[in-house]
């Protein structure tokens, strides 16, 4: 592992080129025909953001790990780039509908990312003779006939040591009292929220070799009067877990493709202000996304990419 194009004065004298600290990446979301009909979020992720991430901090044939894998987007690029991709993701739906899309299903596991190693040895899901299917209806094979041999070896999967983390962790405000770690569908706190960050990002840290990098994506939410600074709030949670150390932030923004920046307005088709945001449901709170304020309050216009070092 190289960190690819890191700058020496952040990362080490891996390469004389820079990373500079804003970088405009393309707009493009994930097709919403692509997603399965049960999914009832907002699926916010770039493509643009990991595959950046990736190419950036890793090299061809690294291994990379994204503890929230969600609906896959991490994983699905890591295959594009010709990486090594795991993914842990606590809802097994989408574990299914991930599955179905890379590469190597059973290095995608249902679990808990607050138990690192142990939720890929495992599996929340080895123990099940069928698994729901990634569009909710039925039941199949928990196995892919075509997954490699020792990718299932015992029920679980054996991780390596990791080049990369390349994750977005799920959102939360400082008002919510829902617990994301569980869905949003238990009762939770900000500052519970931030321990749990802390404690998840210290069971990864075990799995990342000596030089690796953990990139994350997150943003800051505007609501009214105020702003739940989610994005500092991660960094001082990350930076308290053991192993890893926070070295700078980058501002990611989004174009469309006439160059100019995303507006969320203009991507209205009235669904999207429907389906909202889980996390904001959740909370039922009145403090909602609007086509005015756009996915993050500001417009969806640009994400902060939170880099830390691996600190033996």
């Amino acid at each position: 592992m190289a960190a690819a194009t890191a700058a020496g004065f952040l990362f080490g004298p891996l390469r004389s080129t820079s990373v500079r600290t804003f970088r405009t990446l393309p707009a493009d979301r994930p097709d919403p025909d692509t997603l399965p009909d049960w999914c009832d979020v907002d699926v916010r992720s770039i493509p643009a953001v990991p595959e950046w991430c990736i190419e950036t901090f890793s090299d061809p044939g690294d291994a990379v790990i994204d503890p929230f894998a969600g609906f896959g987007t991490t994983i699905a690029a890591v295959d594009r780039l010709d990486r090594d991709g795991y993914g842990i993701e606590r809802d097994p739906r989408r574990v299914a509908y991930v599955r179905d899309r890379v590469e190597h299903p059973r290095r995608v596991v249902v679990g808990d990312a607050r138990d690192g190693r142990s939720a890929f040895i495992t599996d929340a899901s080895a123990d099940r003779e069928g698994f729901i299917s990634s569009d909710g209806s039925k039941r199949k094979s928990l196995i892919n006939g075509d997954d490699d041999e020792e990718d299932h070896e015992g029920g679980g999967v054996d991780p390596p040591s990791f080049d990369l983390c390349c994750t977005a962790p799920p959102f939360m405000l400082d008002w919510m009292d829902t617990d994301p770690f569980e869905g949003y569908d238990a009762d939770g706190s900000y500052e519970a929220y931030l321990d749990d960050a802390t404690v998840a990002f210290e069971a990864i840290a075990d799995l990342l070799a000596p030089d690796a990098v953990a990139a994350v994506e997150v943003s800051n939410v505007r609501f009214g009067p105020g702003v739940s600074t989610l994005a500092w709030d991660l960094a001082d949670a990350v930076d308290d877990a053991d192993g890893l150390r926070f070295r700078t932030e980058i501002v990611l923004g989004f174009e469309d493709g006439d160059g100019r920046v995303e507006d969320d307005v203009d991507r209205d088709d009235g669904s999207r202000v429907d389906a909202g945001n889980r996390a904001v449901d959740a909370a039922d709170d009145d403090r909602t996304w609007s086509p005015e304020t756009g996915r993050y309050g500001y417009g969806y216009d640009h994400c902060y990419c939170l880099v830390f070092d691996r600190d033996a």
